[in-house]
């Protein structure tokens, strides 16, 4: 489902983030694999934009803690800093950590694919229409220009420069953030959510008698760091056959997130049967499912889920804020910015978390059922079955090392971004 449905916009989006040199990570075509470059040109720029992202931000922040813009101009200001911020945030990776199907797609697949061809297309607008805003007002907070008093009487050249350079850090900025955010974050959910629709939801094929819930054969890879699931069709095999050395596959997780190392799981063919005729297997396939889920949690649970969790919500306050009390304030085209911004991060809000608040419901219903699959079929292995299914955790998409995505997430998120935007134009009126 990965190579199939997001893969060729990844590698679109990986050559533009390469042009930028914004990012370590290049695609084998040989191996299908993202691994780190080899080019110490590339690294040693990468190594400079973390650390000047780094120095941007902070001056930035500073320009809004201590300069001399309005308050108003600071709040429309924050919008970017925070932008800015979570960017800067996934991207660093300064000692270079590299840990880090072709079937019909569901309607999350389908509906995430929408939303990621939108941030790709915000992802272009952002530093256009920042640069034409800067252009007609380079008084704009939090930027460079804006630390002066004389910023409106400054020269064009020097004004043109300068908004190139401030377009320059948000571009690659995003393109490398965006790698993480998207890709790693969205689009990982919806891949274990297509395992979990495989393995638990079986459909008869219109025209033939069998089933294709799980009768396809995948290749599924993955990284620590960075994973990705690679999927090739296959209709020929109905039969489960997992090749995996399960103890091995374990061994390897766990060193890879103790010692922080590269994991790269062999390839071997998972082919696979409906719910209720080899249960042990769809066990099996069920632990394979959870090994993915470790895997996603450790590479993300700690900085990209934080920043969607809390920076986000606070763009889409300010963002708002800025588009009903500030738009007479604010020329386009750059006010253009904001209303996308404020699309993007609605989305993002509602319907990301609301997808990744699946994963719990989905892996507690395949767990439920194949408990319930094994009493029905009445194995001879029913007492291994139902300790295996007992072993078997429900998955989740943490945020840190305590707290995981459930379905009253987004709702809570949406009414904190409500009250701040009221909050924001309340302190306005005052």
């Amino acid at each position: 489902m990965f190579s199939t449905e997001f893969l060729p916009l990844l590698k679109l989006h990986l050559k533009i983030a390469n042009l930028l040199n914004c990012t370590p990570l290049v695609y084998n075509c040989a191996t299908g694999r993202f691994t780190q470059t080899k080019s110490v040109k590339t690294v040693r720029k990468f190594k400079q934009q973390c650390v000047l992202s780094a120095l941007y931000c902070v001056a930035l922040l500073g320009n809004l803690c201590f300069g001399k813009p309005p308050v108003m101009e600071k709040l429309k200001g924050v919008t970017f800093f925070i932008l800015y911020l979570g960017q800067a945030v996934v991207k660093w990776n300064y000692n270079l950590d590299m840990n880090s199907l072709k079937r019909k797609p569901s309607k999350a697949s389908k509906a995430m694919m929408v939303y990621i061809l939108m941030a790709e297309a915000t992802i272009v607008a952002i530093p256009s229409f920042q640069f034409f805003l800067l252009i007609t007002r380079p008084c704009t907070a939090p930027f460079i220009m804006s630390m002066f008093e004389s910023c409106s009487h400054v020269p064009i050249l020097v004004r043109g420069i300068t908004s190139g350079f401030e377009s320059w850090m948000a571009a690659h900025m995003l393109y490398a953030g965006f790698i993480w955010i998207y890709y790693g974050f969205t689009a990982g959910i919806v891949c274990i959510l297509e395992y979990f629709r495989i393995l638990g939801s079986p459909e008869p094929d219109s025209g033939s008698g069998r089933r294709s819930g799980l009768c396809r054969e995948y290749k599924v890879r993955a990284s620590s760091r960075f994973w990705l699931c690679l999927l090739d069709w296959n209709t020929d095999n109905f039969k489960v056959v997992i090749n995996w050395e399960d103890d091995l596959a374990y061994e390897v997780c766990l060193r890879s997130q103790s010692h922080g190392q590269t994991l790269a799981l062999a390839a071997h063919d998972i082919k696979s049967i409906p719910v209720g005729h080899d249960i042990g297997e769809c066990i099996q396939f069920n632990r394979q499912i959870q090994l993915l889920e470790k895997l996603f949690n450790a590479s993300l649970m700690y900085k990209v889920v934080p920043v969607c969790v809390f920076l986000v919500p606070m763009l889409e306050s300010f963002c708002l804020f800025v588009c009903i009390k500030l738009h007479g304030e604010t020329p386009y085209p750059g006010f253009v910015l904001f209303p996308i911004l404020v699309v993007d991060t609605v989305i993002h809000n509602m319907f990301v978390f609301t997808v990744a608040s699946w994963v719990h419901n989905e892996s507690h219903e395949v767990l439920h059922r194949l408990a319930k699959q094994s009493v029905v079929l009445g194995r001879k292995e029913k007492g291994v079955d139902k300790r295996m299914i007992k072993a078997s955790t429900v998955f989740r998409v943490k945020v840190g090392s305590s707290n995981y995505v459930d379905k009253g997430t987004p709702l809570v998120m949406q009414d904190f971004c409500m009250n701040q935007t009221v909050n924001l134009i309340l302190l306005q009126e005052d």
